[in-house]
């Protein structure tokens, strides 16, 4: 009964010991001077947004310097390699909105050549290529451009439609199919 009485007594001892070196411990370990900070805002992501976001406004100061040259490859970037308009990962619509007059001019190059009109009306994903192009024209309407959103009037796709109905120069000219429409389907 005796040395299991001594080893109980040990145990304890050892255990008060350790629980004392560990209470001892941590308090000389934490640093107190550390600046508290806010877990909801970590710092770093605060930085890399802040960061990014001045990275952007540099680009696009950079876009309104480009040459003519370079407003064309953005253009055909944007038209003809993208399948979609939401895949603009490098914000060219932005971009190229910073030289509305170069792009409208470049576009309505491109929408007016007979040979380019196949490569136009190709639908990947049921967005074709005049509908991006389209959009780069909304961004500074004219009449010039009118003609080719109203061919979007006609498109198989409602969102395409949809955003046709957008070019400020169309709002009269919807209205005015839709009353005659109207007035076509009346009893």
């Amino acid at each position: 009964m005796m040395p299991v009485l001594l080893r109980l007594i040990a145990l304890a001892i050892v255990g008060i010991l350790v629980m004392r070196w560990l209470q001892r411990k941590t308090p000389d370990e934490v640093v107190t001077d550390a600046p508290k900070r806010d877990p909801a805002k970590p710092p770093d992501l605060w930085q890399s947004l802040n960061d990014f976001y001045q990275h952007q406004d540099r680009e696009l100061e950079l876009a309104k310097h480009w040459s003519d040259d370079e407003v064309a490859l953005a253009i055909e970037q944007y038209v003809f390699k993208l399948e979609h308009s939401s895949d603009d990962a490098n914000d060219l619509l932005r971009k190229l909105a910073q030289q509305p007059e170069t792009t409208q001019q470049i576009l309505l190059q491109i929408v007016a050549d007979p040979d380019m009109q196949t490569r136009l009306r190709k639908e990947p994903r049921g967005e074709p290529a005049i509908y991006r192009a389209c959009q780069l024209l909304m961004q500074q309407p004219s009449p010039r451009a009118k003609p080719y959103v109203e061919r979007l009037l006609t498109a198989s796709n409602e969102a395409v439609r949809q955003d046709a109905t957008y070019f400020p120069q169309n709002r009269k000219s919807v209205a005015a199919r839709s009353a005659a429409s109207f007035a076509d389907h009346a009893p």
